[in-house]
């Protein structure tokens, strides 16, 4: 009997160790697309309007392993609530509106105050090609692609066994 409640322990634990480095996510974020009235190359700050200083903000990017993404090696679920880190990319996190779509992304980007999603997108972070795929905007080339990139990295391994994404 003890070693049937030894060897369940232990199975337990194996499976626990395992979903820390390889979490699941389960996405149940929805979005509306928005008429905005934008020109190629115009430039978009979609961050701009958010009050970093005020609640309880958290962001995420979710790599998905079918992107050739960089950050890729600090894990599938990366974290961040430094809030001069967020103050920083919503100052320095500027693109420009390409008027076209990018259909391979499935890395994500989410921003939340407390229980509420705030912005949701699609990312890439690779060293030639840096933006955000988003409903409202489509594809968003980041104006500084290194800083971008410097940032993301930023962003540090979330180590729980489940994230549950919603709005």
């Amino acid at each position: 009997m003890k070693t049937k409640m030894l060897l369940v322990v232990a199975v337990l634990l194996l499976i626990l160790s395992y979903l820390v480095f390889n979490p699941i996510v389960i996405d149940g974020t929805t979005s509306t697309r928005l008429d905005l009235d934008l020109k190629v190359g115009d430039t978009v700050e979609p961050l701009s309007e958010f009050d970093f200083s005020k609640g309880d903000w958290k962001a995420f990017i979710v790599v998905n392993s079918g992107d050739n993404m960089l950050l890729s090696e600090n894990g599938k679920v990366l974290v961040t609530n430094d809030r001069k880190l967020l103050e920083q990319i919503q100052e320095e996190w500027i693109f420009e509106y390409s008027g076209a779509d990018v259909a391979t992304v499935q890395s994500k980007f989410f921003l939340y105050n407390g229980n509420d999603l705030m912005f949701l997108s699609q990312i890439v972070a690779d060293s030639s090609n840096n933006g955000l795929q988003t409903i409202e905007y489509g594809w968003l080339k980041s104006k500084d692609d290194q800083r971008f990139l410097s940032q993301c990295r930023e962003f540090t391994k979330g180590y729980l066994p489940i994230y549950w994404f919603r709005n």
